[in-house]
């Protein structure tokens, strides 16, 4: 009964190792839609292969981060293209279950180029195999021009006043001393 028990609270309980994700199980939201960002693009794969876009590459590899490295396997991304692109979330699953990764401390671009993003434990308790992940991202606009920061405005006019004054004296000089 005691077994019983302890597998029935570990399967309804949070079963990750990972303290940043969310697991799962089952009906999982395989749109960024359903996970409320409908105006993401969506970069992923359902057979656990990396994958890739114009902003975003992902990889599957063998688990090397600080849970169980060795065991299963991890998705880690890097940012490849526009420099204002910001991820909202990430999902991989393994098994029945899926993590969701939406803490943006956790997420790129600021986090690390190494993730080590899992799937949840499986019954044995370990990292499993990718079975698929997904990430959704949106990029942010960047203003044409860097904006000046108000404290430098007052600074730079002055200066630049200063050098249009020094610059009128230097002519009135060099003309009062011609002959």
């Amino acid at each position: 009964m005691l077994a019983l028990t302890g597998s029935a609270a570990w399967a309804s309980s949070d079963c990750t190792s990972d303290h940043r994700a969310k697991p799962t199980h089952g009906n999982d939201p395989k749109t960024c839609r359903a996970l409320g960002y409908g105006g993401d693009t969506w970069v992923g794969s359902n057979a656990g292969h990396g994958a890739t876009d114009s902003e975003l590459a992902g990889t599957v590899q063998t688990n090397d981060g600080t849970v169980q490295p060795g065991t299963g396997q991890e998705v880690d991304l890097a940012m490849k293209g526009f420099p204002g692109a910001v991820v909202d979330a990430v999902v991989v699953g393994g098994d029945a279950w899926y993590n969701t990764y939406k803490d943006h401390g956790s997420l790129p671009p600021g986090r690390g180029a190494r993730q080590h993003y899992i799937p949840p434990l499986d019954g044995g308790q370990k990292v499993s195999w990718v079975s698929y992940w997904y990430a959704c991202y949106h990029v942010d606009p960047q203003p044409a021009l860097p904006e000046v920061p108000q404290a430098l405005e007052v600074p730079l006019a002055g200066g630049a006043i200063f050098a249009a004054y020094l610059f009128v004296q230097h002519r009135r000089r060099k003309a009062a001393s011609a002959p």
